[in-house]
Formats: structure tokens, C-alpha cells, sequence
């Protein structure tokens, strides 16, 4: 096995947009192979301000790689580093491909601030309303410290203010847009065009089950979720080659513990969430049609386009 491979290939970005998803997709292709953990978050840290570990941490989380074309990695936190994490990417590693995800984030905001209270960083109790209260509560700065990250629901759907950065870094030719909602209505066609994108033959994907990954759910007892969360953690490198291993223990662990997310105020919450965000929608669909980008999901079409 190889200890020197780095990847050449990262799903950056965004945070609740499919890139679980995506990266087990992925992993499905011969000529693709993935680090022992879905997020190394190896270059996480220069998102905070601190520096990353030495370059061979980075390595033993790709020693099963050899000669396949594309090694991978997907940490979706890398997105909202910006220019730091991009340029310092850049630096580390050689002739590197950029995938980046984006949902609607009316959506993604709604899908994070579950996903914070399924991961015990929230009370379970928390209303949209008071969640969108405390974000608004902590200046710019301290939204941007490491501990607060769960409440960086409303920041990171602000796409424009991280996706230049990584296009002026990278090069338009190097990153590669994709959406959740395209992703989720054919994931086929869009695995097909990713492909076509990384000259590889996509033709390996026909067969494949595509089951949705990192679904968020509700929890009855909290001491167990937390449990569940930390087990996870230490057992993913080891779980994560055997898929149906995997399915079988989280099938198991949400019978025992998994309950429905509260709906209660769902459609006032989405129409709170969708208010936040339409001035950055259409800022975000101009600046795509000035790159170029042009197929794009409903939410992100410009008046008049």
C-alpha cells in the first residue's frame, strides 16, 4: 500500500448540500479512491485562524490509495474557509480538482439547524424563531470561532461570499459546480457529467443504488445520541469499507432511538428562511452567469432569466 498519495480531488463544499451523498457515490468508480474517513478536515483548522498538522498526518489518510486516477476527500466545511483554505490547498497539492455543492439555502438552513440539535450542540427544544435570535445575537467575529460553529446556519448559505475566492484561486476550469436538487432528481445524469468532467467513464455507476447518506434525524434520548455520535467517530475508518455492515447498525440504532423531527411551525420557518436569502440568490445568479455557469436548479435563477 502507498503511504505518499494526497488527493487530487475534494468535495469542498457546502455543509448540508449531498456531499456525503456524493462522496459514497464515488467511491463506487475504480479509478477513484477515498480517504479512511469521508472528512480528514485536514485543512480545517486555517479556517479558524490555526495552523494544520504536518503534511504526513494528511498522507495516512490515503494509504490504501495506489494507482487509481482520482484520490479523494470531502470535507464540506473547507467551503466557507474561503481563500486561506483555497490558496493553501493550492499550495499542498498538486494539479487538485475542486467539487463544490450547493442547495438552496432556505433549505440547507433549515437541514443545518436540524442537524445541529441531532448532534446534541443545540436544545432539543429550540424553536426556529429563538435559533435565528442567537445567531443574530453574536457579532460576525464570534460566529466564526470554532465553538460556534452551530450557529453558522445562516452565514454558510451565503454562497458568494466563499465561491469566488475558490474560482480566483483554482480557475474556473478546476471547480466544478453541482446541486443538491439536481443531484437528488438524477443522481445518474449528474454522476454522468461529473465524469465526463474527470474523463472517466461513468458508465460504472448504472447499477448503483442511490441511497441518501447523512439523512438527519431526531433523537429520544440524548445521553444515547451522544454515545452514538463519539462511536461513530472511532469506528467510521473500519465501518465505512463494509456498507451493509454499516446499514445494519444504523438501522438498528434508529429503531431503538431515532425519533420524527418536529413539524410544527414548518411552513412558517421555511418562509422565514426563504426571506433571508433572496437578495443573496440573486446576487449568486449573477455572478454564476457572468462564469459561465449556466444549468442551475429553479432557486437560483435571476429575474428575467
Amino acid at each position: 500500500m502507498s503511504q505518499g498519495r494526497l488527493p487530487n480531488l475534494i468535495i469542498a463544499g457546502s455543509v448540508k448540500s449531498g456531499t456525503t451523498s456524493l462522496f459514497r457515490y464515488l467511491l463506487h468508480h475504480h479509478q477513484i479512491c477515498g480517504s479512511n474517513v469521508k472528512e480528514t478536515c485536514y485543512f480545517l483548522p486555517l479556517r479558524y485562524g490555526d495552523d494544520c498538522a504536518p503534511l504526513s498526518e494528511y498522507r495516512k489518510h490515503f494509504s490504501r490509495c495506489s494507482d487509481e486516477r482520482y484520490v479523494i476527500e470531502s470535507t464540506p466545511g473547507y467551503f466557507d474557509g474561503g481563500r486561506r483554505v483555497a490558496e493553501q490547498i493550492r499550495r499542498q497539492l498538486d494539479d487538485v480538482r475542486i467539487v463544490i455543492l450547493m442547495r438552496n439555502p432556505a433549505d440547507r438552513l433549515l437541514s443545518f439547524f436540524a442537524y445541529q440539535k441531532a448532534q446534541v450542540n443545540l436544545a432539543a427544544d429550540l424553536s426556529f424563531d429563538e435559533y435565528l435570535t442567537d445567531c443574530a445575537a453574536l457579532s460576525d467575529e464570534s460566529r466564526r470561532l470554532q465553538k460556534n460553529d452551530p450557529y453558522w446556519g445562516i452565514d454558510g448559505g451565503r454562497y458568494l461570499r466563499y465561491l469566488p475566492d475558490w474560482i480566483d484561486v483554482f480557475g474556473r476550469k478546476n471547480v466544478y459546480l453541482m446541486y443538491f436538487e439536481q443531484l437528488v432528481e438524477d443522481p445518474a445524469a449528474e454522476l454522468a457529467d461529473l465524469c465526463e468532467w474527470l474523463q472517466l467513464d461513468g458508465d460504472e455507476f448504472d447499477d448503483l443504488s442511490f441511497d441518501v447518506e447523512n439523512r438527519t434525524v431526531s433523537y429520544k434520548f440524548a445521553a444515547l445520541q451522544k454515545l452514538a455520535i463519539s462511536t461513530n467517530r472511532m469506528i467510521e475508518p473500519v465501518v465505512r469499507r463494509m456498507p451493509a455492515v454499516k446499514k445494519a447498525i444504523r438501522s438498528l440504532y434508529y429503531a431503538i432511538n431515532a425519533a420524527p423531527a418536529s413539524l410544527s411551525n414548518a411552513e412558517n420557518d421555511r418562509a422565514t428562511a426563504n426571506d433571508i436569502y433572496v437578495a443573496d440568490n440573486l446576487d449568486l445568479a449573477a455572478y454564476l452567469d457572468r462564469q459561465d455557469y449556466r444549468d442551475r436548479p429553479a432557486w437560483l435563477q435571476a429575474s428575467g432569466s
